[in-house]
């Protein structure tokens, strides 16, 4: 079958999403993989890991085939779950293509995602194209706070909590030892940004302590 890639860049990312269609022209997501079964709903389902060595590709199969399949606590008796699994491109761009041709044309159902060893930019690459067809991504290891914008990354869960919660914990320091004002220090990109921003909200929303003056 013939594919017909439609690549969205979204500038200044320097990252994309790819809408894969068939050669009939319709879209993978409207396809019907459970025809077998008609109006009695899927037994089986897909799904994906995007994972950055074979060694933890194959920790992803043995979870699914050997552990989750047999725990009746996770499963029922005609449920089964199915890995497909793919390794991480540092490549975004290639990232994205192969997404769209081993997971979305699978009909995954949900897509795990780690992140690449080298590079930082496809797991992004990931949760804008599994986003254009809701399917879910969750994030084990990017602690990005550009994931937590749900405007973009709409479908993205996270396992673990972004950068910027790290001001929470400088806040209580600054708290235990009664300082009453820094100077911060951060970058400049959006992980700077957003760390700056929670430092901000939670020095100056103290009601047992005096504000915290912040000189950025």
């Amino acid at each position: 079958m013939g594919w017909v890639h439609r690549v969205v860049v979204v500038v200044g990312a320097a990252l994309l999403g790819v809408r894969c269609t068939p050669s009939n022209g319709l879209l993978l997501s409207d396809r019907q993989p459970y025809e077998d079964h008609p109006g009695k709903g899927p037994h089986s389902f897909n799904i994906g890991g995007i994972l950055s060595d074979n060694k933890s590709i194959q920790h992803f199969n043995k979870t699914i085939m050997q552990n989750l399949n047999r725990d009746r606590n996770v499963v029922t008796d005609n449920v089964t779950l199915n890995n497909v699994t793919m390794l991480m491109d540092p490549n975004p761009i290639r990232t994205a293509l192969e997404v769209c041709k081993q997971l979305v044309s699978q009909s995954v159902y949900a897509v795990v995602v780690s992140h690449p060893q080298n590079g930082d930019l496809s797991p992004a690459a990931v949760s804008y194209t599994s986003g254009f067809y809701h399917i879910p991504v969750i994030g084990i290891s990017s602690r990005d706070s550009a994931f937590s914008d749900k405007n973009i990354h709409v479908s993205f869960l996270r396992t673990v909590p972004p950068f910027s919660h790290q001001a929470d914990v400088w806040v209580e320091l600054l708290k235990s030892f009664q300082y009453s004002q820094v100077v911060f220090v951060h970058s400049s990109d959006t992980d700077g940004r957003a760390l700056l921003t929670r430092f901000q909200n939670e020095a100056q929303s103290q009601q047992d302590d005096k504000d915290i003056k912040v000189n950025n």
